[in-house]
């Protein structure tokens, strides 16, 4: 692939509109505090980023629209499921206070 990956920080959202408008532009990974602040700009979002609420994935498709998705949940998912014990009628868990 043709690609490359830098760091572009701004915490302007008119920076990050006009990096995303870029005709080079193809994805990226999207941190605090432009989670939130990238909705507005995504075509499409997925199930997990319309629950969660904020986009840390972007990727341009193959007719230009934008699609915004969350992969955070399930980094923290099987982190969970791999460090918490088994057991039987364990209904939930809360962790943390939210800024996904």
């Amino acid at each position: 692939l043709n690609r490359f990956y830098s760091i572009c920080e701004s915490s302007s959202p008119l920076k990050m509109e006009s990096v995303l408008r870029s005709h080079r532009f193809k994805g990226a990974s999207v941190t605090i505090p432009h989670k939130e602040n990238v909705l507005p700009l995504m075509d499409t979002l997925t199930d997990a980023a319309t629950k969660i609420g904020a986009v840390n994935t972007v990727v341009r498709q193959t007719d230009g629209s934008y699609l915004g998705d969350n992969t955070d949940w399930i980094g923290i998912r099987n982190l969970l499921q791999s460090a918490l014990p088994k057991k039987e009628g364990l209904k939930g868990l809360v962790v943390g206070a939210g800024g996904t």
